[in-house]
Parts: structure tokens; C-alpha cells; sequence
């Protein structure tokens, strides 16, 4: 017994042995488990027995027994990792390891197994998830920033466009603008001097209406009455034409005005 506690003692963790009716016969548990959780081994094994599983956390407690119970069962070695509770009342991540010893009947003789604090490694897996996490954050975060730069930069390119098309339709609405108005100032005058011609030509032929051959035969060929009588409508077909243009020039303005405020 002298030469395997000195074993069991140089084992990182806890050993024990259970009796057939498991953890709660404990028959021996090293000095191991008061490092793990804070209490003496003799704890669990003097009277009044303090039960191994008050140091366990309440949640895992059926999982556990339900566990290492099935693998009994089925004569197979149980690895479970719980949680245990230290005396100070922090939380201690633990890994079980363990078997049972059948005799030759096939009845339980005893579980034998060890227990080992990995609370360090649970801490550093939990620790590289929430940077995992963290990262993933980023990531998407990134993923959101760089999609709103596309937006912002596609936006600003059609702005851009926009602002050029707006600058250019001004371009073209002045450079239109200019010879309509030329034009359309100029048709009253024309008018005026169309309506003076046409009644200095029919003071002609109320005066002279035996014209020269050569006048006569000019007259002809232009169709003199014809002209006159078409003249003041061909005036207001420019004026008309005219008069869209200006009002397609005003709507060019307008759009350009329209690009420069957005």
C-alpha cells in the first residue's frame, strides 16, 4: 500500500478506486484532488464521508453518472470531461479517465481511474473560440465596409457622370440657345418685312397689271400667288419650331440646374 501511494502521488491529477457501487464508494482518491479542487482527499473516504459528487457542478451530475454507467454497462473505458467546483468556488474543468474491473462472474469488482485538471487548456480553447469569434466579427464587418465603399464609390462615379452629363446638356442648351434666339427674335421683323413686300407687290399689279414679258414670265416661274399666300404661314411654322426649340432649351437648363443642386 506504502509503495503505491508513493505511486499514485507522483501522478499529475487525482487517482481513485470505487467500490462496485461507484463514486459514491469511494475506497481511495490520492492528494491530487486537493490541488484540483481545494478539499483533502480524506474528505471523501472518513466519516462523515463528504459525497464526490457536491464538488461536481450540478448540471453535470446526471450527465456524468448516466455516462460512466452506460460505459460500465458495455465494459468499456470512460473519458468524460466535467466540471468541478473548488472549495474557493471557482470553477475547475476537469478529464476523467477510467475503467471498470469485472471478476470472473461478470459482476463489478471496483472503477478504477484518474482525474486531471485541464482548466488551463479550457481556458486557452476558450480564449482562440472568442478570437475566432472576434475575428469572424471583423471580418464581416470588413466584408459590411468594403460592400458600402462599393455603393459609396459606384454612387460617387454616377454622381460624377451625372455632374459631367449636367455640365455638358448646360453646354449644349447655351450653345442651342444662342442662334434660336437669334432666330426667333428676328421673326417679327421678318414678318413686317414680308408684309411690306407683298403689299408693295400687289401695289404693283393694282398699277401696272400689264407687266414686261420678263416680269411676267418671272412671275410665272415663282408663282407669285402662290408665295404670297403661303409666305405668312411659312413665318409661323418658324415660329413654332422656334418657339420648341426654346422650350426644349429651357427643360435642358433646368435638368442641368436640377444635377448641379443634388
Amino acid at each position: 500500500e506504502e509503495e503505491f501511494r508513493s505511486l499514485v502521488s507522483n501522478i499529475p491529477g487525482a487517482v481513485y478506486r470505487c467500490g462496485p457501487k461507484g463514486r459514491s464508494n469511494l475506497t481511495f482518491i490520492s492528494s491530487g484532488i486537493e490541488v484540483i479542487a481545494g478539499y483533502p482527499a480524506a474528505n471523501f473516504m472518513t466519516k462523515p464521508v463528504q459525497a464526490f459528487d457536491s464538488i461536481i457542478a450540478p448540471d453535470d451530475v446526471d450527465f456524468i453518472d448516466q455516462f460512466i454507467t452506460r460505459s460500465v454497462k458495455e465494459k468499456q473505458p470512460y473519458m468524460i470531461e466535467y466540471r468541478l467546483i473548488h472549495m474557493n468556488g471557482s470553477v475547475r474543468w476537469v478529464a476523467e479517465k477510467g475503467q471498470a474491473i469485472f471478476g470472473e462472474s461478470g459482476q463489478v469488482l471496483s472503477l478504477n481511474g484518474a482525474i486531471f485538471d485541464i482548466t488551463e487548456r479550457k481556458q486557452a480553447e476558450d480564449a482562440l473560440r472568442l478570437s475566432e469569434a472576434i475575428a469572424n466579427n471583423r471580418a464581416q464587418q470588413l466584408e459590411l465596409a468594403l460592400k458600402e465603399l462599393r455603393e459609396t464609390q459606384a454612387h460617387l462615379i454616377h454622381t460624377e457622370k451625372m455632374s459631367s452629363l449636367g455640365q455638358m446638356v448646360a453646354g449644349v442648351a447655351h450653345e442651342i440657345n444662342n442662334p434660336v434666339t437669334f432666330i426667333y427674335g428676328n421673326i417679327t421683323y421678318a414678318r413686317d418685312y414680308a408684309r411690306n413686300l407683298l403689299r408693295l407687290c400687289s401695289l404693283y399689279q393694282e398699277h401696272y397689271p400689264e407687266p414686261v414679258s420678263d416680269i411676267a414670265k418671272l412671275a410665272d416661274e415663282i408663282e407669285i400667288e402662290f408665295m404670297k399666300e403661303d409666305f405668312p404661314h411659312l413665318l409661323n411654322s418658324i415660329e413654332i419650331g422656334a418657339d420648341r426649340i426654346r422650350q426644349i432649351v429651357l427643360s435642358l437648363r433646368n435638368f442641368s440646374f436640377l444635377e448641379e443642386s443634388d
